[in-house]
């Protein structure tokens, strides 16, 4: 896929090889080519002719053409066919993209949207949305100053810690605090602890053993176990299923087969 840049001239590209309509094989190098020959279609449009400019030999049955700003004012999918006597149908497909992105990802030095000044589009735009919902980003997440995304988080020393920060959580307590007043509704004193806390500690922490009785909605740590173990220690009895507490021995929960010896489902029983 060739990829031309949207509504610009002097965009040169190669089309071809054509070659003898009676054999299929001989290079057609002395073809007169006009631009009324060049018929493009944008985006499955009707064809037209190529704006301005024939088709000049250059090797081997390959033409070169010029593409000007009206050939290419139309983003998306391009398609061309040429057909002259002497010689087989010709057909390509191009690719017309904004300006913007095309020099971001092909144009000579381009930096593929990871420069500063993008990233500084995108934190004006978070800026602004924020403003509107009445939200603020911690000052410890940084500017982007580099010229690559890996580089602005390497120099900030790490995202994730950046966000794990007392500053960054203190931040968050205080926006969920404003919602709740508005609600009416109180936040418990254990979760400003939470300022105090890092994602090591989250990921690394024992879990207190618990279960949810039949019919009750666990907590997240409930429904952990009551999955840990119904997957990993259970005796079957008949068409009783008895799953084990982490001492191997101690009853968690028990379920019920619908069948001894073809079941197809079962049922929490206690």
């Amino acid at each position: 896929m060739i990829y031309l840049k949207q509504s610009t001239a002097s965009q040169s590209v190669l089309i071809g090889p054509f070659v003898d309509d009676t054999d299929g094989a001989t290079p057609e190098t002395a073809l007169s080519i006009a631009n009324t020959d060049i018929r493009l279609s944008a985006n499955g449009g009707n064809m037209v002719a190529k704006n301005s400019g024939g088709a000049t030999h250059d090797e081997a049955g390959l033409y070169s053409i010029t593409l000007d700003a009206t050939d290419t004012a139309t983003v998306g999918s391009l398609q061309l066919s040429v057909k002259v006597t002497g010689a087989l149908y010709v057909f390509h497909d191009f690719q017309v993209v904004e300006e913007a992105i095309y020099d971001s990802i092909l144009a000579s030095g381009a930096t593929a949207l990871a420069t500063s000044s993008a990233l500084a589009t995108v934190d004006t735009n978070v800026d602004a949305i924020l403003v509107d919902t009445g939200t603020t980003i911690p000052a410890t997440l940084g500017t982007p100053s580099d010229t690559s995304i890996a580089q602005d988080i390497a120099n900030d020393s790490s995202m994730l810690d950046t966000l794990a920060t007392s500053s960054a959580l203190a931040t968050v307590d205080a926006n969920v605090d404003a919602i709740l007043v508005d609600t009416g509704t109180t936040l418990p004193a254990s979760i400003s602890a939470l300022n105090n806390i890092s994602v090591s500690d989250i990921l690394t922490t024992q879990m207190t053993e618990s279960y949810a009785s039949d019919g009750t909605a666990p907590t997240v740590a409930q429904a952990l176990f009551n999955l840990q173990q119904t997957l990993g220690d259970f005796s079957i009895a008949g068409t009783t299923i008895t799953v084990k507490k982490l001492d191997g021995s101690t009853t968690a929960m028990t379920y019920t087969l619908d069948d001894a010896t073809t079941p197809t489902s079962r049922t929490r029983a206690t």
